[in-house]
């Protein structure tokens, strides 16, 4: 299976002069025979797009299978006009959120560090004062 792009970028690229949304989906009915000679309905599931109502493409029955899955196909189609445009905005917008919370967290442990640093290294050379030394031996 090939890897597919996801970011951003790419999935703009594949987006670039797609008929805009929205898009729904209709039934067309027409009637053909099965392998027995019976006359079925075979419903092409239609997706329309709303400025001219014209037709973006067409699924159809997928062998005898019930629940007809060209309905559930025709639908995602259909959805992913709008849907994939609004997840990318929403996966942008995770991101940068992201990013704002990781920045600020090394901040604060940057600073922390600082301040851990400052403590430990005025205790230290307290410790290391000969008369700092002897000031806390007497001390104890």
């Amino acid at each position: 299976m090939t890897a597919i792009d996801t970011s951003t970028e790419a999935v703009e690229r594949l987006m670039d002069g797609v008929t805009p949304g929205p898009w729904w989906v209709e039934p067309e009915g027409t009637i053909r025979n099965d392998a027995d000679g019976n006359p079925r309905w075979d419903l092409p599931r239609v997706v329309r797009h709303s400025a001219a109502g014209q037709s973006i493409c067409k699924t159809h029955l997928i062998g005898d299978k019930e629940p007809d899955p060209a309905i559930a196909n025709a639908r995602f189609i259909a959805a992913a006009r709008d849907l994939i445009p609004a997840l990318l905005r929403e996966r942008d917008e995770a991101r940068a959120k992201l990013d704002a919370a990781v920045d600020a967290l090394r901040e604060a442990s940057q600073t922390l560090a600082w301040q851990c640093f400052g403590e430990c290294r005025g205790f230290s050379e307290n410790l290391l004062t000969p008369k700092g030394s002897l000031d806390q031996a007497r001390a104890t």
